[in-house]
């Protein structure tokens, strides 16, 4: 690696210095046959047509913002249940101040979301998974069945 030094700078400077000034070729006018002396202008870019049409964004964009923010997004038709939320027991639940106003009507709709969970996750578990659970479930009703048969009655 070359080594910065405040001495190697000085020199560098003092051969710029000493350099003649660079020589331009001479530029010609159109009205006069002497070449004049090229003078430092600082023009604008001149303003072209761009070969290419300008960007146009893709008319939604999946992963900035959801659908229902969109402006073209069609409002006709009514939301649907969001899965995450139904995924926590106490969602299922309203709030206390409206407990009073469930209908049944709620009920159901949530006795068919949980339902519908449970379908989404069974078919998206493997065969072995699935195995589990089933056995899972037969020791839980086994297990039921033998407290029952025993008299004790969940005492």
């Amino acid at each position: 690696m070359y080594k910065l030094s405040l001495a190697r700078i000085h020199q560098f400077l003092q051969r710029i210095r000493t350099l003649p000034p660079p020589i331009h070729p001479p530029t010609y006018s159109l009205n006069s046959s002497t070449p004049r002396t090229p003078t430092l202008r600082y023009s604008r870019p001149r303003l072209t047509r761009s070969p290419t049409p300008p960007y146009l964004p893709p008319p939604y964009q999946p992963a900035h913002f959801p659908p229902s923010c969109h402006p073209n997004y069609p409002t006709d038709f009514p939301p649907t249940p969001t899965s995450h939320r139904s995924s926590s027991p106490s969602s299922d639940r309203p709030a206390r101040k409206r407990q009073h106003q469930r209908t049944e009507m709620e009920g159901e709709e949530v006795r068919a979301r949980e339902a519908a969970r449970k379908r989404v996750k069974r078919a998206s578990q493997g065969p072995e998974e699935r195995a589990k659970d089933a056995r899972r479930k037969r020791e839980a009703r086994r297990r039921e069945r033998e407290r029952r048969d025993s008299g004790d009655g969940g005492v």
